[in-house]
């Protein structure tokens, strides 16, 4: 049985994916609560900010909300201590199909990893940075399949437009989650950021 992960609780569902039904992707949508980063707009590395006006392009078409997880969406908080190998784009099964459709590339969710699974996956490779496209993401904890959906939902604003990234404080207890030795030296160091 599949799950879903959020800062507030660790609830079972039935189904796998929320945009499934139509009815919980309305409801997914207006709960979502959407806010203006606070801060001055990052300093980062020119191949992520290359790679970032890339996912700006390729989102423009997204019908539901996408975010950048993992260590490109701690650069977009301020980390200064990480260097991202890649950009980590989450989104509806549908949206990630049609990104990938529209960019020539099919689904390759088959290979799947031993912590990571998501309904439909690519990777783009001729980016500065390789985007991981992944739609409908889950990752295992305590055996189980859990199912990711941010509860919030932050526009990090950017010269070639908005880049969306859970906040800081549901970024760690997302990663805090993953719970592999480098996601708890990343909690270290958002919480650091974060001020304890």
């Amino acid at each position: 049985m599949s799950g879903r992960f959020n800062t507030s609780s660790l609830r079972r569902a039935g189904v796998d994916d929320a945009s499934s039904d139509p009815l919980r992707t309305l409801a997914w949508r207006l709960m979502l609560r959407v806010e203006m980063h606070p801060a001055r707009p990052p300093s980062l590395s020119p191949a992520l900010a290359e790679t970032l006006e890339v996912v700006v392009t390729a989102t423009g078409a997204a019908r539901d909300p996408w975010w950048i997880i993992g260590s490109a969406a701690m650069a977009l908080h301020g980390a200064e201590r990480v260097d991202p190998a890649d950009v980590d784009l989450m989104m509806s099964p549908e949206d990630a199909r049609r990104l990938l459709r529209d960019r020539g590339m099919a689904d390759d969710s088959r290979d799947k990893h031993e912590s990571f699974r998501s309904h439909v996956f690519g990777r783009l490779t001729d980016e500065a940075l390789p985007i991981d496209v992944m739609g409908g993401f889950h990752f295992r904890r305590g055996g189980e399949w859990v199912g990711l959906c941010p509860e919030s939902r932050e526009a990090i604003a950017l010269p070639f437009g908005a880049i969306f990234a859970p906040s800081l404080t549901e970024l760690i207890e997302i990663t805090r989650g993953f719970g592999r030795p480098k996601d708890l030296l990343r909690v270290q160091i958002m919480e650091d950021l974060r001020g304890g």
